[in-house]
């Protein structure tokens, strides 16, 4: 190896470890920024929770905020693949399908009236965000009527 080729590979791995040191740095005052915000962040927030559990079980968290004319829907589900039993695989995804899309027959009173709701709530950007091991969740963000 010359002396060009050697001095290269000097360059390279001080290079190489004064990007370690940039990328650590980046992250420790990223954390420390974070950190240090969510401490100083009033616990208002916290306390304007409201629970509300229904007689099926489903418990619903509220909080109320002025700052967008939004409303803003995260449901979550604790059902998932992790609850089948073998040889029953494969319900969770039938039952998230139900319970986000009906049918005619289930989780409807009145279909063809429900419908144009079912659509418009898919136009607004209701999507199934997360469907893992132990959970279904779905998302909506509805803005305020215009005209």
């Amino acid at each position: 190896m010359n002396s060009t080729t050697a001095q290269r590979l000097r360059n390279r791995k001080t290079s190489t470890a004064q990007w370690g040191v940039a990328c650590c740095t980046t992250v420790i005052f990223s954390l420390s920024l974070t950190l240090g915000l969510s401490a100083a962040a009033p616990s208002g927030l916290a306390d304007r929770v409201i629970e509300h559990k229904l007689a099926n079980g489903m418990t619903i968290l509220m909080v109320e905020r002025h700052q967008a004319p939004v409303v803003s829907v995260n449901m979550t589900f604790g059902v998932g693949g992790i609850n089948e039993q073998v040889g029953q695989t494969g319900l969770a995804h039938l039952y998230e399908h139900m319970a986000f899309n009906g049918t005619r027959t289930v989780g409807t009173k009145n279909y063809e009236k429900e419908k144009p709701i079912l659509d418009e709530l898919h136009r607004v950007g209701t999507e199934l965000e997360q469907r893992q091991r132990d959970l279904a969740r779905r998302s909506a963000d509805m803005p305020p009527e215009r005209g």
